[in-house]
């Protein structure tokens, strides 16, 4: 073999290994990590009342809890979940990294749903002692967190369950 046929022998071979290193590369970073920036909580509780003031674009939530406490959100639209808070809801809300609200309504006990709750329905991933939702917001487990009742297919994961929380926000059980 000549030198010219080794020559451009070993630059296919580089291009070859050029091309392996860029999609490997592409690769990584087309799965990297997509999530939502972690969400932090600023305010939990109960609605007693909510008002909403629009200016413009933008306006102004006032919420007050069933304790007493008041949390207002200003600013553009909201991002989350669930129908906008009426009284009687069980609210996360927050402004980090920019306004969010989870709104989880009050479930009652009935034939088919067991425990009072307020019920979130998010997908997310169950730890030991938390549930990380995908949305970005990670939600400690109660004390008394009920493992039973779940699905025998049941896995970590969590796809369009109800998560029910407690009025701390805590969670109690996944259905």
């Amino acid at each position: 073999m000549g030198d010219g046929m080794r020559g451009r022998l070993r630059l296919r071979q580089l291009a070859l290994l050029a091309l392996a290193v860029f999609s490997i590369l592409g690769l990584t970073a087309a799965c990297a990590d997509t999530s939502p920036p972690h969400k932090e909580i600023g305010a939990i509780g109960v609605v007693a009342s909510v008002d909403w003031t629009a200016a413009g674009e933008s306006g102004v939530y006032r919420i007050r809890f069933d304790d007493g406490r008041t949390y207002a959100m200003e600013g553009g639209p909201v991002t989350g979940s669930g129908p906008s808070p009426s009284v009687g809801d069980l609210i996360l809300a927050g402004s980090k990294p920019s306004n969010w609200m989870l709104v989880a309504p009050l479930r009652v006990p009935d034939s088919s749903w067991h425990v009072a709750c307020y019920g979130l329905v998010e997908n997310g991933e169950e730890k030991d002692t938390t549930v990380d939702l995908d949305f970005g917001v990670t939600l400690q487990k109660a004390p008394d967190f009920d493992e039973n009742g779940r699905n025998p297919m049941y896995s970590s994961r969590i796809f369009g369950g109800v998560i029910c929380l407690n009025r701390d926000g805590q969670v109690r059980r996944i259905f």
